[in-house]
């Protein structure tokens, strides 16, 4: 880990995948922990699912969905608030 907090740049031969869904279901939708959700919903082409969450979210939880500043965001707030770790809807 870095002194800013973020990890290092992985290796060729590190065994991590970016934005890896080997841990989750995809036709569920869940995944086994959280920090596999958060890492499967970041992949670029899940924002038009999450932009589909917004639209379908009113109330109090809309507002918190709104106050989010990027894909990173979005991504921890809907894997947190799934009971089952689920990254789509």
């Amino acid at each position: 880990m870095m002194p800013n907090g973020c990890c290092e740049a992985m290796s060729r031969n590190s065994a991590i995948t970016r934005f890896d869904c080997a841990h989750c279901d995809i036709k569920s939708g869940c995944c086994l922990l959280y920090e596999y959700c958060v890492s499967c919903c970041m992949r670029p082409d899940q924002k038009n699912i999450l932009l589909e969450m917004i639209e379908a979210t009113s109330g109090h939880r809309l507002r918190q969905i709104l106050a989010a500043t990027d894909q990173f965001e979005l991504c921890t707030l809907k894997c947190r608030t799934s009971s089952n770790v689920c990254y789509l809807l």
